[in-house]
């Protein structure tokens, strides 16, 4: 449409959530729907974070964004697993308002879809037929762009450079176990299976980028 041929061939997003080597992973996931560059690095004030450069005419923001939430955990204001503390808190950082609202809406989206809720409650899998996870409260933050400044050359592509490492990282620190539990199908007695991300519950729909 005309409103794609007028976008540049350009554009860079930040994201933060733990560990930034391993949030780096999530956009190689769909790195061939248009990203160019992902770079590891920190923000000016000490918070991890990756930097995408992409080609908006062929990959939206909205599907960063759907990478972005499948990867973090947004219910921890405190950190990521076991990479605790304020640099390593998940934010979506913005350089401009339609940004913003994008972020802020894919937010309310996947928070009340209820797949980040709790598995269990009070030791019965909260699944059925037609029964979602109980939403729980996002603290992810949205938040204005600071200066981003990359690690060195050996800092980067860790998820590639050393796969084995990388995979037994992810699995120790609790990140496999995670996406498991609150992504995996989960099969019920009588026959049923219960998918915590559909598209009805806007979680597909929200991974997917198909919103605006």
């Amino acid at each position: 449409d005309d409103e794609q041929k007028m976008a540049p061939s350009r554009a860079m997003a930040i994201f933060s959530g733990g560990d930034a080597r391993f949030l780096q992973a999530a956009f190689e996931d769909i790195r061939y729907k248009g990203i160019t560059a992902i770079e590891v690095g920190r923000m000016s004030d000490g918070t991890r974070a990756v930097r995408v450069t992409y080609d908006p005419k062929r990959c939206t923001y909205q599907m960063l964004l759907g990478a972005y939430w499948r990867s973090i955990d947004p219910t921890d204001a405190q950190g990521q697993f076991n990479d605790r503390g304020a640099d390593f808190r998940p934010v979506v950082w913005v350089s401009i308002d339609t940004e913003r609202d994008l972020a802020e809406k894919s937010l309310k989206m996947m928070e009340s879809s209820g797949v980040y809720g709790p598995t269990e409650v009070k030791g019965m899998l909260t699944v059925g037929k037609e029964t979602v996870r109980p939403p729980v409260p996002f603290f992810t933050e949205i938040s204005s762009a600071l200066d981003f400044q990359p690690t060195p050359a050996d800092g980067q592509d860790f998820c590639k450079a050393d796969r084995k490492a990388y995979s037994s990282l992810r699995d120790t620190t609790g990140r496999a176990k995670f996406s498991s539990d609150h992504y995996d199908p989960v099969s019920l007695l009588g026959g049923y299976v219960y998918f915590p991300c559909t598209g009805k519950n806007l979680c597909l729909t929200t991974f997917n980028g198909d919103f605006k």
